[in-house]
């Protein structure tokens, strides 16, 4: 029951009301305790078929309403979740590259990446003085 309804039931009376094409013909009764509810009668002055298709082109708005609401919310609960997950990997590479500003001293891939670095970086210094080395040499003969 619409606020319209609600409002001209507490008249005596019949009372009219229009709606989305419709006319509304309402009156109220009573009983010993009072209001007991109300009657209305829905009249139209268009054809079965228009009043359909009006209905239909109703429920095909709502419905792409609700659809374009639930999409928009879809792609935002995806791209949180994406953010959620991809977070820690991003920092891990991150601290692969070596970027200023990023704490490794975290737990799981922040720390891992940072042991692979710190391994990389002793590596390439061990290599550093191989190389270092086969240039004494080879100067030296």
């Amino acid at each position: 029951m619409t606020e319209i309804w609600a409002e001209k039931l507490k008249d005596d009376g019949i009372w009219q009301t229009d709606t989305r094409g419709e006319t509304v013909f309402g009156t109220r009764f009573e009983n010993d305790l009072g209001l007991a509810g109300g009657i209305a009668v829905i009249v139209s002055d268009k054809s079965r078929q228009a009043r359909g298709d009006a209905l239909h082109f109703d429920l095909l708005k709502r419905s792409a309403s609700l659809a374009s609401g639930a999409v928009v919310l879809a792609v935002l609960s995806t791209l949180a979740f994406v953010y959620a997950v991809t977070r820690s990997f991003d920092r891990a590479a991150r601290v692969l590259r070596g970027e200023a500003g990023v704490d490794a001293s975290g737990q799981g891939l922040e720390l891992l990446a940072a042991q692979a670095k710190e391994t990389w970086t002793k590596s390439e210094q061990r290599i550093e003085r191989g190389l270092a080395q086969l240039g004494a040499l080879d100067d030296a003969h």
